[in-house]
């Protein structure tokens, strides 16, 4: 209607404000056990608009050698395009979980004859990482007034530089057998067949002896003896001819 031309026209421009988009970066939690390589970590952006090129790598400061325990996990954006001022940014820096690893402590089995001195223990320690500075000791409360029977051998171990903590530990006793004395065994008849003479197959060291009686007679060494087989050693009646008594002897 072209009425414009009736009025005095004054204009007061406004302002567009544009304000800065709300961008959050995480990262994820994740976890891994002692002595491991940190896993591939991830993370997420959330709020990105118009496709600005904004990204995020992720890194703890954990490594192999870290103790058990929690990290944290930061993120370290790239912006090459500038437009991170576009944006409000939070961060939201997740945990990284160093977890125990599996340590077990074995004591072997073994045996000794009663009244002798224990023997040396032995064991293996299977698991140990980052050459921790970890051993094991083994003992037993057996001693040489200990009856015949079984001990366990049990494990004990040194850590000087406070490394076990990164462990959870496994141990597994050994047993110390302690044989009978081994006595004399009489042969009532030699006149047929084979004479079994029994003796534990792990009890090693020892030799089979003869002797006519027990009342002063020299015991003579019985060399010509089969296999042991299980835990009975036969010897037949041409092995060892007309004695009467047998031992085991060291």
């Amino acid at each position: 209607d072209t009425r414009l031309g009736n009025y005095t026209v004054s204009t007061n421009d406004g302002t567009l404000t544009v304000s800065a988009a709300t961008l959050i970066f995480a990262s994820d939690d994740t976890n891994r056990v002692y002595g491991a390589a940190n896993p591939v970590l991830t993370g997420s952006i959330t709020g990105l608009l118009n496709g600005d090129n904004i990204t995020a790598t992720y890194s703890s400061a954990a490594d192999t050698n870290s103790a058990v325990g929690l990290y944290q996990i930061t993120q370290t954006i790239s912006d090459p395009d500038g437009k991170l001022v576009n944006y409000a940014a939070a961060t939201n820096h997740g945990s990284l979980s160093v977890t125990p690893a599996t340590l077990t402590v074995s004591a072997d089995d073994t045996n000794r004859v009663y009244g002798a001195a224990n023997p040396v223990f032995t064991g293996a320690v299977v698991g140990l990482l980052n050459n921790d500075n970890i051993t094991a000791e083994f003992s037993s409360i057996a001693d040489t007034n200990s009856l015949a029977g079984t001990y366990p051998i049990t494990v004990a171990l040194a850590d000087p530089d406070t490394r076990l903590g990164n462990y959870t530990v496994s141990t597994n006793d050994g047993t110390l057998t302690v044989y009978d004395p081994i006595v004399p065994s009489l042969i009532i008849s030699l006149s047929g067949g084979e004479v079994v003479l029994r003796w534990p197959s792990a009890a090693t060291g020892y030799v089979l002896e003869s002797t006519i009686d027990l009342s002063g007679s020299a015991w003579q060494i019985v060399t010509n003896i089969p296999v042991i087989i299980g835990d009975e050693n036969v010897v037949t009646n041409s092995a060892v001819g007309d004695q009467q008594f047998y031992r085991l002897h060291q």
